[in-house]
This record gives structure tokens, C-alpha cells and sequence, in this order.
């Protein structure tokens, strides 16, 4: 329900009002094809979604695309806001979790990136990235 809400609200602040009906038409096509992912992450397919689920109540399909984009937004900043607000509330910080997951992978040989000094005349199996500076 907090969703279809979302939904229509930002299609009436993007300046297409539509009847409730095309707000809950573009959720259920939404969830129906972001269940099963054509590809990594769904890109494009949101905004389709929202485009071809719009053509029938009057909306172009370029201004449907940019809804997309627009709902596709709001929805992440608000589960990230959300997400954020929730862990702040526990005492959790971006800062905190870095350092849970460093002290995790403490132990882990194959989570440990070596560093610059270790990597000198390692041979040719040495792991670099563009981090760990000239050699």
C-alpha cells in the first residue's frame, strides 16, 4: 500500500495526474517484471515498465520513461533514507558497519588485500589494484 502511495504521489508531482487505477497497474507490472530479471539490476526495464503501463491513459511514452526514472528515484531515496534513519536509530553508523566488515574478513587470508610492500617481487601471481600505489 506504502508503495502504490509512492507511486501515485510522484506521478501527481511530476505533473501527470492519473486515475489510482493507472498508479496500481504501474506497481503490479513493476513487481511482476522486476521478479524475474532479464538482466543484472533491471536496467531499463523500470522505466519501460512505467512508460508502457502509462500509454493508455494518455501519457507519451518519453514522458512515461522519464516517470520512470522519477518513481524509480524517489523509491530509492526513500528506502535509503528510511534504512538510514532505522540503523541510526540502533546506534549503527556507515563508519560502524566499515569496521564490522574489516573485522570480519580480519581472519579471512582470501579477504586480505596485500599491501604495496608485500607485492615487490611477488612474481607474476602478485594482485594489484590502482589503490595500492606505484611499485
Amino acid at each position: 500500500m506504502a508503495q502504490l502511495l509512492v507511486i501515485d504521489l510522484t506521478l501527481r508531482a511530476f505533473s501527470s495526474p492519473v486515475p489510482l487505477v493507472a498508479s496500481a497497474l504501474v506497481l503490479v507490472l513493476l513487481n511482476g517484471v522486476l521478479a524475474f530479471p532479464l538482466w543484472p539490476g533491471g536496467v531499463g526495464a523500470y522505466r519501460a515498465v512505467v512508460a508502457l503501463a502509462l500509454v493508455p491513459y494518455g501519457i507519451a511514452s518519453a514522458t512515461g520513461i522519464g516517470l520512470g526514472v522519477g518513481i524509480q528515484a524517489v523509491e530509492t531515496v526513500v528506502g535509503v533514507g528510511f534504512g538510514l534513519g532505522f540503523a541510526a536509530h540502533e546506534g549503527l553508523s556507515l563508519a560502524a558497519l566499515g569496521r564490522r566488515r574489516d573485522d570480519h574478513h580480519k581472519g579471512d587470508p582470501d579477504q586480505q588485500r596485500p599491501s604495496g610492500s608485500e607485492l615487490v617481487g611477488a612474481g607474476p601471481s602478485a594482485h594489484r589494484t590502482c589503490t595500492d600505489g606505484p611499485i
